[in-house]
């Protein structure tokens, strides 16, 4: 809770981590002697965060409880089947979020975190929920180190962007609760009818549908997505110094 504002987050890790190159979800492989979910789980505990959904491959509910959880965060208080793509699995995590069951109140706000960006902390996490009490949208992101080209279809480059304008964004995301609640179904409805527009990620979503601008608030190059066995290594490794 942050100044008497409740917030939800949703925790989306319904992905089968192609990438990895392994039979086993990359969301449930080990990371220092804990799950990549377990791990991320578990920051979301210490933080701000006052009730947490998480989002799983369908038929993996009970695993998640049972086995990779066991009960030990008292702030879950959802798993939910995801979809078959990730904004059916959001917005599954965004209508499960809003609902009022946690103890009557509706949250004021919501954040959205991809289940496998475990290296996230407490710290950041409330950088994002504070900046919500003055902005509706709130993406969190680290300014872009190297040189951008945009390419042509024949892979000839055609411009350099302006790297000091240019963010490599992260999550968690946050948002007023009533913003994206209307942003996902407006989006779903879309969907339904084969004209939705194409969305990478949820600030996009409620530029898109709502015309709200986001606030980009500062990120961490530490709170890294892992995707690959690079990714794995590299994480280990941030652990291990922290």
């Amino acid at each position: 809770m942050i100044d008497d504002k409740r917030i939800a987050a949703v925790i989306v890790a319904a992905g089968k981590g192609l990438r990895m190159g392994t039979d086993v979800p990359k969301q449930y492989m080990q990371l220092e002697e804990m799950t990549i979910l377990e791990r991320t789980v578990a920051v979301f505990e210490a933080s701000c965060a006052d009730d947490i959904v998480i989002i799983c491959p369908p038929g993996d509910e009970d695993y998640v409880s049972r086995t990779i959880l066991k009960d030990r965060y008292g702030k879950v208080r959802s798993v939910k089947a995801g979809g078959s793509e990730r904004f059916r699995s959001c917005g599954i995590g965004v209508e499960e979020a809003a609902t009022a069951a946690y103890g009557g109140e509706k949250p004021d706000y919501i954040l959205i975190h991809d289940g496998v960006r475990a290296l996230v902390t407490p710290e950041l996490i409330e950088v994002v929920a504070r900046a919500l009490l003055m902005y509706p949208a709130v993406c969190p992101g680290v300014p872009v180190k190297d040189t951008v080209r945009m390419v042509g279809t024949d892979s000839v480059a055609t411009d350099v962007l302006p790297r000091q304008q240019l963010r490599i964004v992260q999550t968690p995301q946050g948002f007023k609760t009533d913003l994206i609640v209307e942003a996902y179904r407006r989006f779903a409805a879309e969907a339904a009818e084969g004209t939705a527009c194409d969305i990478t990620d949820d600030a996009m979503l409620v530029e898109k549908y709502m015309s709200q601008p986001v606030y980009m608030a500062e990120g961490s190059y530490e709170n890294i997505k892992i995707t690959t066995p690079d990714d794995l290594m590299l994480a280990g490794m941030l652990i291990k110094r922290r």
